[in-house]
């Protein structure tokens, strides 16, 4: 019994220096099984001289998990507690990465359900206008199984280049300045 995640990224098609961008990371389970404490890596454009987005700290807005349409919650699981239900760690220049580690049960993404998760974030001060900015998201690691049990295993991927127009664990975005 695996479970399989298919992650999907969205976010503005362009963005100015002084607005925040709301972006979205919907991680679905397709698979046959739970998928229990998912680690997810958001790769921020880097800081370059056309632009990126490492200079502020993405604000997370909200965290939960649905049913297989997105809109009707999973009865019992609420809106996700930063620091409590998953953990939030950002890496800026020159790394640029946001890391979300789901932490309880609440978070356990079940059959046919979506985790989906709204952060914002802004443009580098330097950003320049009409250059292209790429962010790629994955899921990087999650298991079968609560941590309590023995033979839990561990899925873990490797992050390419979003792997545009493919359903699977990874998606990329890009912006507009």
């Amino acid at each position: 019994s695996t479970p399989t995640l298919v992650l999907t990224k969205t976010g503005p098609a362009a963005m100015s220096t002084a607005q925040l961008g709301q972006f979205g990371l919907d991680i679905q389970n397709t698979g046959v099984s739970d998928a229990w404490n998912a680690t997810i890596l958001d790769r921020l454009p880097k800081s370059s001289p056309t632009g990126g987005m490492c200079s502020s700290t993405p604000q997370i807005l909200s965290a939960q998990v649905f049913q297989a349409n997105g809109i009707t919650p999973v009865p019992g699981k609420g809106p996700l507690v930063p620091g409590t239900d998953f953990s939030i760690n950002f890496i800026g220049a020159p790394t640029c990465e946001l890391t979300l580690t789901m932490l309880t049960s609440a978070a356990t993404i079940g059959q046919n359900q979506r985790l989906i998760i709204n952060y914002q974030t802004r443009l580098d001060a330097n950003s320049q206008i009409g250059a292209t900015l790429t962010n790629v998201a994955r899921a990087i690691q999650w298991f079968d199984a609560d941590p309590g049990t023995p033979t839990r295993q561990s899925f873990t991927r490797t992050l390419t280049d979003g792997t545009p127009g493919v359903l699977d664990f990874q998606n990329a975005h890009t912006v507009t300045v």
